[in-house]
């Protein structure tokens, strides 16, 4: 009878080997198929000098389109860190100095753009019969910008460091600074609880910090973080640290009622404003590449290609609307501002696009 129960265990044992290692080779080959296809398209597109993050939105397409990807609630819940990690990124790399310079024709232009966009989508929504979410969603998704994609669009012409891409670098700073107030209206009106009293103080102390951060950072003095000498004599710690720091801020957010994704964006903008900032970033680009595309990759997934397709010709007309439309803005709303004509046009038309805080939003 013991030799029976040996012989049974051990026969159990080895089915349950066996279908462990069938669950894992089968987690393994989809993690290796959502690799390959996302750097495929990702060097596809930087083949033809276009941003990677479009490749990275094209495999979520493929994958989705081919049913590929059975189990989407794990990328779906890497994609909420790479959400957190672009924020703590843009925080991360914005200069308070640089913005400060020209911050009065950047925050009126990021302003009047947001009001355009606003404008033009409560219109629409008025003899559409849209709702007030779909009209701020679209509104604030419009006016937003890509700066990866500006940023790649003035290198290549050699206008990064010229009085143009100053202004239009500045302007997205203003954007990047907006998109906080912007999460918080949003995820009100998502909760249903519209523009109550507790959404406006919390929109309020936003704004409040960030204006406090701008001023204490905006100074020539530059910040040394406790316990700096410990992490750069090891390595491995700075990676750590500034994930640590960047969920911790996040949790901290989320926890007295914020979004977790404001407080990623101040985890990153008080990062970016130390002496250890060069050695964060070096060590946490390859974490933030890997979320980043996981992002992406999660937004191509969602797309209904179908639909598109079906409503192509409404697409068109949409996509060739803003792109005219937002130029346009930004020329007047440049050239009323005493903005020379060249760069306002030139500015105006780098930012012509839309970003990648649309598919965040």
């Amino acid at each position: 009878m013991p030799q029976a129960c040996i012989l049974c265990k051990n026969i159990a044992s080895k089915i349950i080997s066996i279908q462990y290692i069938k669950i894992m080779v089968g987690e393994l080959s989809e993690i290796a198929l959502i690799a390959v296809t996302a750097l495929s398209c990702g060097l596809l597109f930087e083949r033809f000098k276009q941003p990677a993050v479009l490749g990275y939105i094209l495999a979520g397409i493929v994958l989705s389109f081919f049913n590929l990807v059975e189990d989407q609630s794990s990328i779906e819940h890497l994609a909420e860190l790479g959400i957190q990690m672009l924020l703590f990124l843009i925080g991360l790399e914005l200069s308070l100095k640089a913005f400060k310079e020209v911050w009065h024709v950047t925050v009126i232009t990021a302003m009047l753009q947001i009001a355009g966009s606003l404008f033009v989508t409560f219109g629409l929504g008025h003899f559409l019969n849209w709702d007030l979410g779909l009209i701020l969603i679209l509104g604030f998704a419009i006016a937003l910008s890509s700066t990866a994609v500006a940023i790649k669009m003035l290198e290549s012409i050699s206008e990064l460091k010229t009085p143009s891409g100053r202004l239009a670098i500045g302007i997205l700073i203003a954007q990047d600074l907006a998109i906080v107030p912007i999460i918080l209206i949003l995820r009100g009106i998502a909760s249903g609880n519209g523009f109550d009293p507790t959404v406006v103080l919390k929109i309020g102390i936003s704004v409040l910090l960030l204006v406090v951060m701008i001023w204490f950072f905006g100074r020539d003095k530059t910040v040394r973080l406790p316990f700096s000498d410990i992490i750069e004599k090891n390595k491995d710690l700075t990676p750590i640290a500034a994930l640590v720091f960047c969920f911790g801020c996040a949790l901290i957010s989320g926890l007295i009622g914020l979004s977790t994704a404001y407080g990623a964006f101040l985890g990153g903008l008080i990062l970016g404003n130390t002496t250890e900032r060069h050695a964060i970033v070096k060590a946490t680009s390859p974490i933030q590449t890997v979320l980043m595309m996981v992002f992406f990759l999660s937004i191509g997934l969602l797309m209904d290609v179908g639909y598109i397709l079906s409503n192509l010709p409404k697409v068109l007309i949409l996509l060739v609307f803003i792109t005219i439309g937002k130029t346009a803005l930004n020329i007047i709303i440049l050239t009323k501002l005493k903005v020379e004509k060249k760069h306002a046009f030139l500015s105006g038309l780098v930012l012509a696009q839309m970003g990648e805080f649309g598919f965040l939003l």
